[in-house]
């Protein structure tokens, strides 16, 4: 009991002081920000996979090569370019393979670093309260969509290099330690490997160079010179890979720049909200039908306003406020709908934003708090209300993690809080699918297609949940209402294609699997698909053409050598069809087929 009124008594002088004051003050401070964030994500712990987690871990099938890692880093086989992140997905899966609670105990872990590294940011650079500011970080439930998804592994790991740079960045500023400055960047390096949401720190440097000394100097521009250029880098990375391997042939109604520009203040807004007050919390948003009347202006400009009267009183109250929300915006930028990003189609905001920028409004929101306390002497007040607002948001922060439990627990959350939502009834559908529960399943693909007749995706679904229920019909009648939709979307026509297949036609399937190919030529899979329709149509010769397409594609493919093997055979190119089985064995010395066929040949040419 007692070290338990100690460490509330440190606590409390925390907030006085903005720092801790011997080793083991500084250690129970350090041990709370640990023990705190570990209590309230509990539930993750006994928490599954959700969502695009099978996109990074489970499905991806670089988790399980052993030469994964190089592929990671040396091919753009991922979404993103991401590969410290990845790397780290890889390395687990050789500890705990689909176990998910490993995943997620390693992101907890992650985030309580992150509570101790921003306290020491904090403490660097003189903020009020700077440990409860760190608390309430570590506790916030609008964070539980970075720490309780595995799939933002991105946000958690990649923030703990941002901080580190940060912490190098400033040691060298006090010492011009060339060695701190070398991890600075060494840092911010690693930090824009495992996600570009960081791009921003250079322009931080440059706000927090001003918030130190008044100013902006000419050496602080050099300084940071070499960072901008890592993020320009970075950032035409990801642009090339969110064109390429996300967005394809997705349609992303951006609007134009004056209608960016009124979605971008009202989402500074809702996200400045939602850190002050985190009611209704959901992984996805409804949409916003943009306009500019008053009510979608108006955030922008007080906003605006708020920023102008900061700088004209700069000198006084200005300052602090500038420091916060410009911190706050800077860090958001990237994300405020200026910039076409594939998750806009799903909605327009997105709690795991926040993860870096929501950092400035909560030390902002804090700082004003203890000196309006301080001003009419009710420090003590104050600190009652703190704790009491801190334990609330633990409280909150451990309901979100137990929404994040399972598919379906988020998916009739985000269905709760918007009936409309598609994306949410095709990922129910999906889950009940899984469960065995078909008749579920095909009720909520059903009823996404109802409420977004003109949107491919539920049509798509629809087919695919059509289906596996044995309406074979009824899901190429899907399939091609998709088709009609989007007639230049490959992927409608190759999964069409494979409904022609099931139907039993396979001249309509090889048209589908043409089209798909025609669309989208250089995609390794319809390739192979085509390839095989072609052979089991006994037209070799174009069975062979295609597939020495994809072997171009993917060189390291073992089933693509083996089908090219088979091709070959088929034609009587008995040496060019042995070198393909033993190539396919090279990739893959268990592959199921490729021995057996290449003994068929040797055993009846054995010269070969």
């Amino acid at each position: 009991m007692k070290w338990i009124i100690s460490w509330f008594r440190e606590v409390l002088v925390s907030f006085n002081r903005g720092k801790p004051g011997s080793w083991r003050s500084g250690g129970w401070l350090a041990f709370a920000l640990i023990a705190v964030p570990l209590v309230a994500y509990l539930p993750s712990l006994r928490a599954g996979f959700v969502w695009d987690d099978r996109f990074l871990l489970t499905e991806n099938p670089l988790m399980r090569l052993p030469d994964g890692l190089v592929r990671i880093w040396f091919s753009t086989q991922n979404y993103d370019y991401y590969p410290v992140t990845y790397s780290s997905f890889w390395i687990e899966w050789r500890l705990w393979g689909l176990n998910p609670a490993g995943y997620h105990a390693v992101n907890i872990l992650l985030h309580a670093v992150n509570g101790l590294l921003l306290w020491r940011v904090l403490l660097r650079l003189g903020i009020p309260a700077a440990w409860f500011v760190a608390l309430l970080f570590a506790i916030h439930p609008v964070n539980a969509a970075s720490v309780g998804w595995i799939a933002e592994r991105k946000n958690t790991l990649s923030m703990v290099f941002y901080l580190a740079a940060s912490l190098c960045f400033f040691r060298h500023e006090a010492g011009r330690n060339k060695s701190a400055y070398v991890a600075a960047l060494a840092f911010f390096i690693l930090a824009l490997l495992s996600k570009t949401s960081v791009v921003m720190l250079p322009a931080v440097l440059l706000l927090c160079a001003w918030w130190q000394r008044g100013r902006i100097a000419r050496i602080d521009l050099i300084r940071t010179a070499p960072f901008f250029l890592l993020s320009l880098a970075a950032g035409l990375v990801t642009i090339w890979f969110q064109a390429h391997n996300v967005i394809n042939e997705e349609i992303i109604p951006m609007g134009d720049l004056p209608v960016r520009a009124v979605r971008a203040g009202w989402a500074a807004a809702f996200y400045a909200g939602k850190l002050l007050y985190p009611s209704n919390l959901s992984l996805l948003y409804p949409c916003w039908a943009v306009n500019f009347g008053p009510a979608w202006i108006l955030p922008g400009a007080g906003l605006l306003v708020l920023l102008v009267a900061s700088w004209i009183f700069r000198g006084t109250w200005g300052r602090g406020v500038l420091f916060g929300i410009g911190y706050f915006l800077i860090s958001l930028f990237p994300v405020l709908g200026f910039f076409r990003m594939y998750y806009f189609r799903l909605s327009p905001v997105a709690d795991h934003w926040l993860y870096i920028p929501g950092i400035g409004i909560l030390a902002l929101a804090v700082s004003a708090s203890w000196s309006f306390a301080q001003r009419f002497h009710i420090r003590n007040t104050a600190r009652i209300l703190a704790f009491a607002v801190a334990g609330l948001f633990c409280a909150m922060t451990w309901q979100r993690a137990v929404v994040l439990r399972n598919p379906e627990t988020l998916w009739a959350d985000v269905l709760k809080k918007d009936p409309g939502s598609v994306t949410a009834l095709v990922n129910l559908s999906i889950d009940n699918l899984s469960r065995g529960l078909r008749a579920k399943s095909l009720d909520y693909a059903r009823r996404a297609v109802a409420i977004a007749p003109q949107s491919l995706e539920p049509r798509l679904n629809l087919g695919a949940i059509l289906d596996a229920n044995g309406l074979v019909s009824e899901s190429v009648a899907a399939y091609e209402s998709a088709v009609r939709l989007q007639p230049r979307h490959a992927g409608g026509h190759h999964e069409l294609a494979i409904a022609w297949n099931a139907a039993g036609n396979s001249e309509r399937a090889l048209r589908e699997y043409k089209s798909a190919v025609e669309l989208l030529p250089d995609d390794f899979q319809y390739r192979i698909d085509l390839g095989s329709q072609f052979f089991n149509l006994n037209r070799y010769e174009e069975a062979a053409e295609q597939l020495q397409a994809a072997i171009k594609l993917n060189p390291d493919s073992a089933n693509a050598r083996n089908s090219l093997g088979a091709s070959l055979h088929s034609l009587g190119h008995l040496r060019e069809a042995a070198a393909a089985y033993r190539e396919a064995l090279r990739l893959n010395p268990a592959h199921p087929n490729a021995r057996q066929n290449l003994n068929a040949i040797l055993i009846a040419n054995p010269g070969i």
